[in-house]
């Protein structure tokens, strides 16, 4: 931040000389930045990959699932490797979708109609401490689903993003039309 308000400060004065160094010292700190994501920008990255993955796989197209994979492995090992440090290396929510072993909608589905039985008969039981604890696993499966779209869900992604690409392309943002265009196209 000081950097950047140096750097906007020499532009504001028309002190250029003083910029160039600045510019550097930004594009030093930036790369570390890269090299050295947060925990937020990780789980981002691991999430974006694990929807990449369904999607491919969704689309049955197993070479790109492969690459895919590929990213999430080396995005999970990133995750994996910052919690390690912190030592939360056992974290919950790192883990969950490994864990649950689910490799289908219909599977997922399947399971969450039998949890939602479960906790249906644990109320009637009055058994409120298992209802309890089945719908914490109910709503950890129900948070599954966005990895595994159904076909109405992929369509409306698809239309969804080609009006965004409209938009694009109307306000000349070339690049992230072209982004579109190929997120389309997986």
């Amino acid at each position: 931040a000081q950097v950047t308000q140096k750097l906007d400060d020499a532009v504001s004065r028309k002190a250029y000389e003083e910029c160039g160094p600045l510019q550097e010292q930004l594009d030093e700190l930036t790369a570390k930045c890269e090299q050295f994501p947060t925990e937020d920008e990780l789980r981002a990255k691991v999430e974006a990959a694990e929807e990449a993955v369904a999607l491919a796989a969704t689309n049955k197209d197993f070479a790109v699932a492969a690459e895919r994979q590929a990213d999430l492995d080396a995005a999970r090992g990133r995750l994996d490797e910052l919690l390690e440090a912190r030592g939360d290396g056992d974290d919950k929510e790192n883990q969950i979708v490994g864990v649950m072993g689910i490799e289908s909608r219909a599977q997922l589905e399947s399971e969450i109609r039998e949890l939602a039985g479960q906790v249906k008969a644990a109320i009637a039981e009055k058994d409120f401490s298992k209802a309890n604890s089945v719908q914490q696993t109910l709503g950890e499966k129900e948070g599954l689903r966005k990895f595994f779209p159904t076909v109405e869900e992929i369509q409306t992604q698809i239309k969804d993003t080609k009006l965004n690409q409209d938009d694009a392309i109307a306000k000349k943002d070339f690049m992230a039309a072209s982004n579109m265009d190929k997120k389309i196209s997986e």
